[in-house]
């Protein structure tokens, strides 16, 4: 697949502005995620995978949508992990509620940043992660609107562009061994023609942006991909 050019600052904004997200209802990524990575107490394999690539460094939670009543939360894994600094962001200022109020605050030794962005417009601010430590960028329940994208114009004017956008981000911004972490990677592609567009599955597309999945759950809800 051909990788596309990086997109202006006012080609983003046309993105963004145009773009709908939807997350399913009654479900929750965060006990997918918590699965994936804890069984009783302890770190599974891809849980101790994660820990020894991510060594204490920093995970993006985007978008982070709403607490999980459950109380297994992206929180407790990241914490789990090691991970030292925690960002949520989402473009919902409503979804975040009292952690705007508290945007750069320390929660059991792990310090946390909120931030109201959408995923696009965030990622393209991040700066290329330097650090000695390593980064994951975890994208969960992520999917364009299905009624956006009855119209084959939206998928081809926006939605596609946006997710070329999105994967050419991830690379730039992801330094050798850091991490993206999907839950799940089908549904970023909800709702569009797969015949029509075959690249555009982050499993096809990430792997031509330099990255390779090194793990899956059991359930295949959980995909890390690891940058070369």
């Amino acid at each position: 697949m051909q990788k596309p050019a990086r997109h202006s600052a006012r080609d983003y904004d046309t993105l963004i502005a145009h773009m709908q997200f939807y997350s399913e209802p009654n479900v929750s990524w965060s006990q997918w995620l918590h699965t994936a990575c804890i069984q009783e107490g302890e770190l599974t394999e891809l849980g101790a995978f994660l820990a020894s690539r991510l060594e204490g460094g920093v995970w993006v939670d985007i978008p982070c949508g709403l607490a999980d009543a459950s109380g297994k939360t992206v929180m407790e894994v990241a914490q789990k992990l090691g991970v030292r600094t925690l960002l949520q962001v989402d473009h919902d200022a409503g979804v975040l509620g009292e952690r705007l109020e508290h945007p750069v605050r320390t929660v059991e030794g792990t310090t946390v940043y909120t931030h109201c962005a959408d995923v696009l417009e965030f990622l393209a601010k991040l700066p290329v992660n330097t650090g000695k430590r390593g980064r994951a960028i975890y994208i969960s329940g992520l999917q364009p609107q299905a009624d956006f994208c009855r119209d084959p114009a939206h998928v081809s004017g926006v939605v596609v562009p946006y997710l070329q956008a999105l994967y050419s981000e991830l690379e730039r911004v992801s330094a050798a061994k850091d991490l993206v972490i999907l839950n799940e990677a089908a549904v970023l592609v909800s709702h569009i023609d797969e015949e029509q567009y075959p690249t555009l599955h982050p499993a096809i597309a990430l792997v031509a942006h330099h990255f390779c999945c090194r793990r899956t759950c059991p359930h295949n809800k959980v995909q890390v991909f690891e940058k070369l």
